[in-house]
């Protein structure tokens, strides 16, 4: 569904390829989220499987979509805080392979 919706976006306008576009980061990063939401309620009352990986997902997609989604006022910004927001991006996809070493690291712990 999600990728027929881009497709049409882009044959409509093909301009929209080559800029920042805000409605296919929303579409693709929305839809992740509510999967892993969607994930992690599914799992409440059974065993924990990817448990971590779906946090670490659901931490970092938020924190870079609320990141991505604002991007056009880095325009407008100085660059001191345009850095520090990239920074933070960064920091977030580093808490995110945490978590999936985590994940690993767990789930070899209990199959050994």
């Amino acid at each position: 569904m999600i990728p027929s919706v881009l497709i049409v976006q882009y044959i409509i306008d093909p301009e929209k390829y080559y800029v920042f576009n805000l409605f296919e980061i929303f579409v693709t990063s929305y839809s992740l989220i509510i999967l892993a939401l969607f994930h992690l309620y599914n799992i409440l009352d059974t065993e924990k499987k990817y448990n971590y990986i779906s946090l670490g997902l659901l931490l970092y997609l938020i924190s870079s979509t609320v990141i991505f989604l604002s991007g056009n006022l880095y325009t407008v910004m100085n660059t001191t805080l345009h850095r520090e927001i990239w920074v933070f991006n960064v920091v977030m996809f580093i808490v995110y392979q945490v978590f999936i070493f985590a994940e690993y690291f767990f789930s070899r712990r209990k199959n050994v």
